[in-house]
C-alpha cells in the first residue's frame, strides 16, 4: 500500500459513553462524539448498540428516550442504531429531519 495516499486523523479527543439498562439488566450502549466540520461548525455522531434480541417496541421506546433526554444536549448529527446484523440511522438536532 502506498503510505502517501493514506491519511489518518483523530476526529474527536473524547467519546461520551452511556450504558442503558432496562429493569436492572444491560440493554444497550450509546457512544457519542462531538467534532467540528470543515467549516468549523459543531457536529456530533452517535452509535446506539442494542445487546441481544430486543423487541422492536422496546427499541422504539429507548430510541425515543435517547432522543428526548440525551441527543438534545448535543450539536446536530446522526445516530446509527445497531441490533445484531440490522442497522438503521436517524438525524437529530438543528435542521435535521426526524424519522
Amino acid at each position: 500500500m502506498e503510505d502517501s495516499r493514506v491519511t489518518m486523523y483523530e476526529m474527536s479527543d473524547s467519546v461520551r459513553h452511556w450504558e442503558i439498562a432496562f429493569g436492572g439488566t444491560g440493554l444497550a450502549r450509546l457512544y457519542c462524539e462531538t467534532f467540528s466540520d470543515a467549516a468549523g461548525h459543531a457536529q456530533s455522531t452517535c452509535r446506539l448498540h442494542f445487546d441481544g434480541d430486543v423487541r422492536p417496541e422496546l427499541m422504539r421506546e429507548i430510541i425515543d428516550m435517547v432522543r428526548e433526554q440525551l441527543l438534545v444536549t448535543l450539536p446536530r448529527g446522526m445516530c446509527i442504531v445497531y441490533r445484531g446484523h440490522l442497522v438503521s440511522s436517524f438525524d437529530y438536532g438543528g435542521r435535521a429531519a426526524s424519522s
